[in-house]
């Protein structure tokens, strides 16, 4: 009885087990549910087990965090979960959760942080989720998704992060991304994107990392065109890695305009032509991997001058000290 006046329930780490009782549907004061990381690896614990019961959806007035992270949680998620009108917080990483993410998601108005991460979710991701408008992180990698990335995504103005790796989304990377100009992370590592990374993505000015790697599993070419010459627009750009695709095509001198890249990594696919000399602008630059490619001629001087880790075909001409060529 005096858990209804409950507004904070919190057992994190507490190697609490069991299911969730459905009378969590009576605590309606409740607006932090915490049951998070009772896993244990030193015990066996497993944590909670069991289903989300669909009577949470009773605490659509008042829930804004519901946390149940790293624990042995099972079943499809509930759509009364769509009935949460004041949730801010969906972490639900770190479970065996199954099925479609519910259509009803896109009734969350008020959510930011939403993570199902190393799940077993499957299914389409749904177009709905474009109306959450407050949204700043959208974390689903490790589960199952399957179909073509919603074009909806691009209505999504205040995300900052979309981590959407090791998921089997396919189809091209929709050009209404790019218009999300908040956007500071977007990972599509180990998917089965295809087609050209879109000539618009210099419109994300605050874009910092961008990672498609290894989107040619399953026989397929992955990423394929040109790198597009827009990229030089990308003036916070750290991290640029679209290594195991089939990008083909010269370097765009532009790149070098990227002056806060660290990283970029090129591997495997099929560009050719010369390192552009360009990229002795780059003086962040850390490490720097054109290896299984078709590029010629040298490494440029000013790019030798930065100390950076590079690695390159024994095509390339590799001053002293300057690089490394690979496999020779």
């Amino acid at each position: 009885g005096m858990l209804t006046e409950c507004e904070k329930l919190v057992f994190h780490q507490s190697g609490i087990g069991g299911t969730l009782p459905t009378e969590v549907g009576m605590m309606t004061k409740l607006e932090t549910l915490d049951l998070s990381q009772n896993k244990k690896a030193d015990t066996g614990g497993k944590g909670l087990k069991g289903e989300i019961p669909a009577e949470i959806g009773m605490l659509g007035g008042t829930l804004e965090n519901l946390v149940l992270f790293d624990n042995s949680m099972e079943g499809l998620l509930p759509t009364e979960l769509g009935m949460l009108e004041e949730l801010e917080v969906l972490h639900l990483q770190k479970n065996s959760f199954t099925g479609n993410i519910p259509t009803e998601v896109g009734q969350l108005t008020s959510l930011r942080y939403f993570d199902i991460e190393m799940n077993r979710c499957e299914g389409n991701l749904p177009t709905e989720i474009g109306i959450m408008e407050d949204l700043n992180e959208l974390i689903i990698s490790k589960n199952f998704l399957t179909g073509a990335f919603p074009t909806e995504i691009g209505d999504m103005k205040s995300i900052g992060n979309i981590a959407a790796t090791d998921n089997n989304f396919e189809g091209q990377i929709p050009d209404e991304l790019t218009n999300l100009w908040m956007l500071g992370k977007l990972n599509l590592d180990n998917n089965l994107f295809s087609g050209a990374i879109p000539d618009t993505i210099g419109n994300m000015e605050n874009l910092a990392i961008f990672t498609a790697r290894n989107n040619n599993r399953r026989g397929g070419k992955g990423l394929t065109g040109n790198l597009p010459e827009s990229l030089g627009r990308l003036q916070k750009l750290f991290q640029f890695d679209v290594s195991d695709n089939s990008i083909s095509g010269e370097i765009p001198t532009s790149l070098g305009e990227c002056t806060s890249l660290s990283e970029l990594s090129l591997y495997k696919n099929k560009l050719w032509g010369d390192v552009p000399a360009e990229f002795g602008n780059l003086d962040g630059i850390t490490q720097m991997n054109l290896i299984d490619n078709d590029i010629e001629g040298e490494v440029p001087e000013g790019l030798c001058s930065l100390e950076a880790e590079i690695q390159v075909d024994c095509s390339v001409i590799c001053a002293e000290d300057c690089c490394t060529n690979y496999d020779c």
